[in-house]
């Protein structure tokens, strides 16, 4: 990497952090103001709070982070125009293309940190904040653990409830096992296993099928063993109470989302939902990119007279681009597009007309 490359990617990186230091502010001060009075009504301790905010950002990081890169691409190429730096660049045989080559490099690196903080950073942080709105600021029990694959609750009468999956809304559990304990936890008085159940909102109970029933003596012998082939069956829980532990797709990383895909189908359950999120956690990766791309559209022509025109275009594009998206995966939702097309709808039309544009400003 020549000097002025260097050059190039020390300022691209120095206005990034920037950037993205004044957006997390920002982002933190509107959300704490937003929450006052949520917090004011719990009694929140500042400490709490704070571990609340620190666990927080992570999980809106996505839109940080593109809005960060297109506001920095702008700056930079706008300070190279008002020192005249771009034009000594040009003159000293370094083309707009060599320029915009370093700015997209500096982006793909983004783009890889990006994935990491989708993959391993924003799940952990997610579950986390959500563990702190629950249990240190509602100040609410906490019903049970969901580990990657098993959903774990104790029930009212000290029976443990192992389910496999729970569908979307919470109306459908596939793999239930009910275990009843004695009271001392020392023995396991019976062991039902439910294939599937459905929540039936008229009855308000759950409809159980292909169940088999087991009950054990005081040495864990099986003493009776019953199959019934659909009945509805006392569920201690509502849809509600395992919302409140179901794992959503911000707490997954793409492994635990191809997972429960398989698992959607394997129980023959809508799969839509799950397959938005986890194609577009593969195009949502791509965000940076496509807002450099929006950037350098812009950026080369921002002179000392359309610094405001400038910016202001290219920043409604860059939100349109977010808008886009968001509205794409709530279409991929309802079904009427599929899942793959939905999630790169937005990549697709704006990143092709970034690259259009581009080619014209570059040559």
């Amino acid at each position: 990497m020549k000097i002025i490359d260097r050059y190039i990617f020390r300022q691209f990186a120095l206005l990034f952090v920037l950037m993205l230091f004044i957006l997390c502010t920002l982002v933190t001060v509107v959300k704490f103001v937003d929450e006052i009075e949520y917090f004011s009504k719990n009694h929140t301790p500042a400490s709490v709070i704070i571990e609340y905010f620190v666990y927080f950002i992570p999980t809106s990081m996505d839109r940080i982070i593109s809005l960060s890169v297109v506001i920095s691409v702008l700056s930079l190429l706008l300070l190279f125009n008002l020192h005249n730096e771009l034009t000594a660049i040009q003159a000293g045989g370094i083309s707009r293309v060599r320029v915009a080559g370093v700015i997209l490099f500096c982006s793909l690196l983004i783009t890889a940190f990006l994935w990491v903080n989708n993959e391993t950073i924003l799940p952990r942080a997610y579950r986390k904040s959500k563990t702190i709105q629950t249990q240190k600021i509602e100040k609410k029990p906490s019903m049970g653990f969901v580990a990657e694959k098993q959903i774990w609750l104790k029930g009212p009468a000290d029976e443990f409830y192992s389910i496999a999956l729970v569908g979307p809304g919470a109306t459908t559990l596939q793999d239930a096992f009910i275990y009843q304990m004695s009271h001392d936890g020392s023995r396991l008085l019976s062991q039902v296993h439910i294939k599937t159940a459905l929540w039936d909102k008229q009855t308000k109970s759950w409809q159980a099928k292909d169940i088999r029933e087991r009950k054990f003596d005081t040495d864990a012998a099986l003493l009776k063993e019953t199959f019934t082939r659909e009945k509805q069956y006392a569920i201690q829980f509502k849809p509600e109470d395992f919302i409140q532990v179901v794992q959503t797709p911000n707490q997954m990383n793409t492994k635990q989302l191809r997972e429960q895909i398989a698992l959607l189908k394997l129980g023959d359950m809508d799969t839509k939902e799950a397959s938005v999120y986890y194609y577009g956690r593969y195009a949502g990766i791509m965000s940076p990119i496509i807002m450099a791309l929006i950037g350098l559209c812009y950026g080369f022509y921002i002179s000392r007279m359309q610094i405001a025109s400038g910016f202001a275009t290219a920043i409604l594009w860059a939100l349109a681009y977010l808008l886009l998206t968001q509205f794409s995966i709530t279409i991929g939702k309802t079904g009427i597009l599929p899942p793959l097309a939905c999630a790169w709808l937005g990549n697709v039309l704006v990143g092709g007309w970034s690259l259009y544009k581009l080619r014209k400003v570059l040559w």
